[in-house]
């Protein structure tokens, strides 16, 4: 009876506060149960977080070259004198809080109400493949996720209300995720695209628009540009794992046209024969996007793309279109 009456009175923004505080309660007794997952990359982490937490920066670093999550669990270690795995879990608590807080306010900027809010925390704890495996991870990836979705949900407002505070708010909390995997640099790059769409306005406000949704990634390429040119003897090299970025696209370019062109041989020569070898690259291609159906079937689990189908036509009378475009862009990059 308390329940029905706090949700009867309670705001959105209450609801969402509540739940959001219910997924780390979650999180942590799903923690406390399995006492964290520990695989080679979480050893990898500790490990790197132990030797910052002494004061030996280069060995850490030449340890693992990404060192954001490994940083914040030797500060929480430090300041705290806990063991370094449960500075671990702790920060893996509030990474599910962020997580949770994020996706419940995107709901909200797409339409929805107290229900949706709570059908969608039911969803997400149910769902076996979070719960079960990613939730007890003690992993980068969480720390990924909270600040891109955060990302994710100050684009959307900029999209919406151009406030210059909210593009601002982007680019942070991106370049945020972007220190935990640098994996975000795709992100940041293709989802400000989506202001060049803007209906009803003019292309010099939709530039101007998108450039202040860059402006803090422009500046920081400018002054890295500036130093190297000062500083003849810089390089790619000296910025370790941030040299990815600028080889990412040559990668891809490389991996195009070597490896797939390779696999599509093989499917022709191994596996199809005569006469279907002239459908190589068809059922390379079906391949591909059935695994990549499959697994996010698999991660999300069956309810949800049932539920989708089946309420396909109110959801997109009811969610609205800015956010279904930057989401479906959003899809598209992962």
């Amino acid at each position: 009876m308390m329940i029905a009456n706090f949700y009867k009175k309670a705001s959105a923004e209450q609801i969402l506060v509540t739940l959001s505080l219910i997924g780390m309660l979650v999180a942590c007794w799903i923690m406390y149960i399995q006492q964290g997952w520990i695989n080679d990359d979480s050893v990898l982490y500790f490990e790197a977080a132990r030797l910052f937490s002494i004061g030996e920066w280069k060995s850490g670093l030449a340890l693992f070259e990404w060192p954001l999550y490994s940083l914040l669990i030797a500060g929480l270690h430090v300041a705290t004198t806990l063991n370094i795995q449960l500075c671990a879990q702790l920060l893996n608590a509030v990474f599910i809080v962020i997580v949770m807080s994020s996706l419940l306010r995107i709901i909200l900027l797409a339409g929805g109400d107290k229900l949706t809010l709570l059908m969608a925390t039911l969803l997400f704890l149910s769902t076996a493949y979070i719960v079960g495996d990613v939730v007890p991870m003690l992993l980068r990836d969480q720390g990924f996720w909270a600040f891109m979705l955060t990302a994710l949900v100050f684009l959307i407002r900029f999209y919406r209300n151009a406030q210059l505070s909210d593009a601002i708010y982007w680019q942070l909390f991106a370049i945020t995720a972007l220190l935990f995997r640098i994996e975000a640099i795709t992100y940041i790059v293709v989802l400000p695209l989506i202001l060049l769409t803007l209906p009803n306005t003019a292309l010099k406000d939709k530039f101007l628009r998108f450039c202040k949704a860059n402006a803090i990634n422009i500046f920081i390429c400018l002054v890295a540009s500036i130093a190297a040119v000062i500083h003849g003897s810089i390089g790619i090299s000296n910025f370790g794992r941030v040299q990815e970025i600028f080889s990412a696209f040559s990668d891809i370019q490389n991996n195009f046209s070597m490896q797939i062109v390779s696999k599509a041989q093989v499917m022709a020569n191994s596996v199809l024969g005569e006469p279907l070898e002239n459908f190589a690259w068809m059922s390379l291609m079906l391949t591909f996007i059935s695994i990549a159906a499959i697994k996010c079937i698999s991660v999300a689990g069956w309810l949800a793309p049932i539920l989708v189908y089946l309420n396909y036509k109110s959801i997109k009378l009811v969610m609205a279109n800015d956010v279904a475009k930057i989401l479906a862009l959003c899809g598209l990059v992962v």
